[in-house]
């Protein structure tokens, strides 16, 4: 029985939330996700077993489809269901390619290894045809079972006849878990990882080859970890070595973004050690698109989903933020966009027609009248301003709004418009180049030094160059409103606003942040302070870096200071939970007990996972004096979290 019992673990090594929401035992994988459930009450799992989003094409019909493997970062834990890489990928294509033209299939799965990834795969995921598949393996696999049988071992011991019987007790199998040896700290000689290293590098391979059979491109994701993660566990390093190993060898894209996270550090990419945060995903998927469109071994699935001439000019995007364009590549792009003109969308058209070509006309005909075009013409109107065609500012960005206004010659409102669109892309040095030409017509040399002074500061910090700013003079040279405004400086912008729309801005991470961490964590509070407000100079939305400074004026004693700016950080970024959590407690230490409970019983809606926002909320019930939330509280956060400290000073206190 002993024997047996180690192949029959279906669900070690789960978070308990998952193993009771969501999951039902599998033979050929241990365990599978539910349609109609949720993990966790929150991640809900659709048809087939994957998680969102929905599916967007119909079975059989043409597009991209893009299928995203790997385990629980992969369905967004940590992150949460809407800022899931998979999720913000789909998003993006969409705006890029048309909504019914592309999909992204979630089909991550907690706690899954590469040996239950595999068969996955070949279950569930290959069926689709996809265009390309997402790896995103690595983590689960390094760790010791519960058993001294691999991953591998335990899936061949459930397809015995025996154990197929004695699968089907639900009591069996409970006990088995409850009452199975514990999980080693270290492997040993009879407890192994889940999965030895060379059989990872092995299903790596045998993946690889399975999609291509297919008529599927592979491409692997790294496994990034957080500095707490690579001390605990370095082993887990070894087996992200052996993706960019296996990608080497068999000539796989490969996304690795270790180095540019461990640059970034300690900025809160990561929700805790092994799951990466909504920033560290919004990065992710920035950087996973561009290599989807640029990378040439990926071409072809764009090619016969009849994409090709878009993918072209999404490459073409992608470049032009380090570099100009060349005319032979522009003219080549126009050449294949001509083709598409009935076939995608108005939106993503009419913007690659006016970003390579010359004539707004063209552009302005292919816009319409739709709401997702109104940028397009816009910026077109720059170049053909019209007395019968005005402006439409509400809804739209303020970049085209100042082109407008330099095309009619107002420099005030071009300024202020300029200022406006420094706000809302606040990474991007060519709207500050413009902004200081602006003003330098105007006379006001001071808002032109300090607009110069920003453009360093982004250079220095954040980013060389965008489209706008290679399009704009040298700088130096004299300036006047029509060299401010050709069809280049035009084209430039509507690359920048096509980018930006992407990802819902660009993703980048002002590098002071963390050193601005660093300096604080150091006990040098008024260098953290100045390199934060320097920061927020550049770009006053920044919502980190507000909730930083808010953090100093706090530590400094003035609170007042500190809720303006909490305020200011959940407004620019509302799904901040942590934030909101802040503002609760301030709300609760100044007697308004009420609002910080209902603003706690949203994030609990929202994070239910958040073992701090369980332990502020029975603190501020108790207070309250209403029992049954306290109850309900309580009961939640120990569940969630019984050796959380303030929990138990509360139990202590008789709370």
């Amino acid at each position: 029985m002993v024997r047996v019992a180690g192949g029959l673990r279906p669900l070690e090594g789960l978070p308990v939330q998952v193993v009771v929401d969501g999951v039902a035992y599998d033979p050929g994988r241990m365990y599978r996700l539910v349609p109609g459930s949720a993990i966790g009450g929150r991640f809900a799992i659709l048809e087939g077993g994957f998680t969102g989003p929905a599916r967007r094409i119909p079975a059989g019909a043409a597009g991209l489809r893009v299928a995203c493997l790997g385990d629980s970062t992969t369905v967004g834990i940590g992150a949460g269901p809407g800022d899931a890489y998979p999720r913000r990928l789909s998003d993006a294509l969409g705006r890029a390619f048309g909504g019914q033209r592309t999909e992204v299939v979630n089909a991550g799965c907690p706690g899954y290894s590469s040996a239950q990834s595999l068969r996955l795969f070949a279950d569930s995921v290959a069926p689709l045809l996809p265009s390309i598949l997402v790896a995103y393996l690595g983590s689960n696999n390094e760790f010791t079972r519960a058993s001294p049988r691999t991953d591998e071992e335990v899936l061949e011991g459930l397809a015995r006849p025996f154990a197929r019987l004695l699968s089907h007790s639900h009591l069996l199998r409970w006990l088995l878990v409850r009452l199975g040896p514990g999980r080693p700290r270290v492997p040993t000689p009879d407890f192994r990882e889940r999965v030895p290293l060379e059989r990872f590098e092995a299903h790596l391979a045998s993946l690889a080859g399975q999609a291509r059979a297919g008529g599927t491109s592979p491409l692997f994701i790294v496994p990034a970890f957080n500095p707490e993660r690579r001390a605990a566990v370095p082993l887990a390093e070894t087996y992200a070595a052996s993706v960019r190993a296996v990608a080497g060898r068999e000539g796989i894209p490969l996304l690795d973004p270790a180095d540019e996270f461990r640059s970034l550090e300690p900025y809160p990419l990561y929700a805790e050690p092994i799951h990466l945060g909504r920033t560290g995903h919004r990065i992710l998927t920035a950087r996973l698109y561009d290599l989807l469109v640029t990378d040439e071994r990926l071409a072809s699935p764009f090619e016969r989903a009849g994409l090709g001439a878009l993918r072209a000019f999404e490459a073409l995007a992608a470049r032009s933020e380090g570099r100009a364009l060349s005319e032979a590549e522009v003219a080549a792009v126009r050449e294949g966009l001509a083709h598409l003109r009935a076939e995608v969308p108005e939106a993503a058209l009419a913007h690659a027609v006016l970003s390579l070509g010359s004539d707004p006309g063209e552009a302005l005909a292919l816009a319409g009248s739709a709401p997702a075009t109104r940028e397009v013409r816009d910026l077109a109107r720059a170049l053909l301003p019209s007395a019968e065609a005005p402006v439409e500012e509400g809804g739209t960005d303020s970049l085209p709004l100042a082109l407008v206004a330099l095309a009619r010659d107002d420099l005030v409102r071009a300024s202020a418009y300029l200022r406006g669109a420094g706000l809302a892309h606040p990474y991007r040095p060519g709207i500050r180049r413009l902004l200081a030409e602006v003003e330098r017509l105007r006379g006001g040399e001071e808002a032109a030094a300090d607009a110069r002074a920003q453009l360093a500061a982004l250079r220095a910090e954040v980013v060389e160059g965008d489209p706008l700013e290679w399009a704009l003079p040298p700088e130096g040279t004299p300036a006047t409103t029509g060299a401010l405004l050709t069809p280049e400086v035009v084209r430039g912008a509507a690359l920048l606003l096509h980018r930006d729309r992407l990802h819902g801005g660009a993703p980048r991470i002002d590098r002071r942040i963390p050193r601005a961490v660093r300096a604080a964590t150091a006990g040098r509070l008024e260098e953290g302070a100045a390199l934060t407000r320097e920061v927020l100079r550049t770009h006053p939305g920044e919502p980190f870096a507000l909730a930083l400074l808010a953090r100093y004026h706090e530590m400094n004693g003035e609170p007042r200071e500190a809720e303006v700016l909490w305020r200011r950080a959940v407004e620019v970024e509302p799904g901040n939970w942590n934030v909101r959590l802040l503002l609760a407690r301030l709300e609760f230490e100044r007697g308004e007990r009420g609002s910080a409970l209902a603003e706690v019983e949203r994030v609990l809606e929202e994070r239910p996972e958040s073992a701090d926002a369980w332990v502020l909320g029975l603190e501020i019930a108790r207070a309250l004096g209403d029992r049954e939330r306290t109850e309900r509280l309580l009961r939640g956060a120990r569940d969630r979290a019984p050796d959380h400290p303030r929990l138990r000073e509360l139990l202590a206190a008789g709370g």
